[in-house]
């Protein structure tokens, strides 16, 4: 089964696809009723942080589905993360606009997701009305077993929603300057080295944006007399710190 976005193959490699769970829709799907189709937010495959049992892209998961609403057929899709290990599951219902373009209106659907980015699709088609580049993202570092996928997909527009640069010890706030300079240290234990840092043991890794967005269950509205859409976003680091089995106690 292959996306032509690049011509990747989007795969669960070993028979993984057996061996793990969720990838499932526990969001808001969206209907088009005057169409037939049914937009599914699909969310990542478990478990969240660790993706070493499940190699590969890991097809349909961290995706938006459409779907013929009456046979169940799927139409199309557009995997937003590939082999997610941030748990940057697509919790945003999608949102259904009519957009001009061209002198004519195209019937779009817009996602927004936990990272901060807006994809937006003609949603007869799954055709981005957008650019959308694949770009390198951070590798090194990866947990024993892990297979990360080397690029990721980046909207070119809109802009991120939310800075999803390297966490700096420069970027460290307080009210006081021994608490600027505590909060320095404290960031300067982590690796951060901007979006889709993978996590790792250790002190561990400095999410950003965290699992809780970015976007999340809230969504988004759509003004359509000002063609502009207004969506809540939080901004929020998280740090994600992997412990091996054999150093949990209790654990064999």
């Amino acid at each position: 089964v292959c996306d032509r976005v690049g011509a990747r193959p989007r795969e669960w490699l070993d028979g993984s696809a057996l061996k793990t769970g969720a990838a499932n829709v526990w969001s808001t799907m969206v209907a088009d009723e005057a169409r037939g189709i049914l937009y599914a937010p699909v969310g990542s495959a478990s478990p969240d942080f660790y993706g070493g049992m499940r190699p590969g892209d890991n097809l349909y998961s961290s995706s938006l589905v459409a779907l013929d609403a009456v046979s169940g057929r799927r139409l199309w899709h557009f995997q937003l993360v590939r082999h997610d290990v941030w748990d940057y599951d697509v919790s945003a219902p999608p949102l259904l606009a009519e957009l001009p373009r061209d002198g004519t209106t195209v019937p779009a659907v817009v996602q927004n997701t936990k990272q901060g980015f807006v994809f937006v699709f003609d949603r007869t088609n799954g055709r981005p009305l957008f650019p959308i580049e694949e770009r390198p993202v951070p590798q090194g570092g990866a947990l024993p077993g892990e297979r990360l996928s080397k690029t990721q997909p980046f909207p070119v527009k809109p802009a991120p929603l939310v800075p999803i640069g390297p966490v700096t010890p420069e970027d460290a706030w307080g009210f006081t300057p021994w608490d600027r300079a505590q909060c320095r240290k404290e960031i300067a234990k982590y690796r951060s080295e901007g979006i889709y840092t993978p996590p790792s043991e250790g002190a561990g890794t400095l999410l950003t944006p965290g699992s809780a967005g970015g976007a999340n269950w809230g969504g988004a509205a759509y003004d359509a007399s000002r063609t502009t859409m207004y969506v809540n976003v939080n901004r929020v680091v998280q740090i994600v710190r992997m412990i091996p089995r054999s150093e949990i106690p209790g654990v064999e």
